[in-house]
């Protein structure tokens, strides 16, 4: 099976490749708070069905505050773990529109490489 090139794991010909550079990405990249931060959004998007997720959404859904949430959305877009969507008006209240973010990575890879990093 053969899918485009994902231009930061270089020119992968099987999805299997594609895949394993991918993991090894992640495994090199990982972070606690980021890991949490990703597992967070990937639950919201299970839960609501919504497709993106802004920070301050994710915050009030998480009962935190926004500090908490955005400054791991900019770290997880720019490794490549979310990547920020189209504009639109947020669904939290006093939030106008703004970048949501949606999950470039499965959740399955995360916690994966989570523990392969534990052992």
């Amino acid at each position: 099976m053969t899918q485009p090139a994902l231009p930061i794991y270089g020119q992968p010909t099987r999805l299997a490749d594609t895949s394993r550079a991918a993991f090894e990405h992640i495994v090199s990249t990982l972070t606690d708070r980021e890991i949490e931060a990703f597992l967070a959004v990937c639950d919201y998007l299970d839960v609501t069905g919504h497709k993106d997720v802004t920070g301050k959404e994710l915050a009030d859904w998480l009962g935190r505050e926004v500090t908490t949430i955005r400054p791991r959305f900019t770290g997880l877009v720019d490794k490549g773990w979310l990547r920020y969507t189209d504009a639109r008006v947020s669904r939290a209240t006093n939030e106008g529109k703004c970048h949501p973010v949606a999950c470039v990575l499965s959740r399955a890879a995360v916690e994966r490489a989570r523990k392969e990093r534990t052992r």
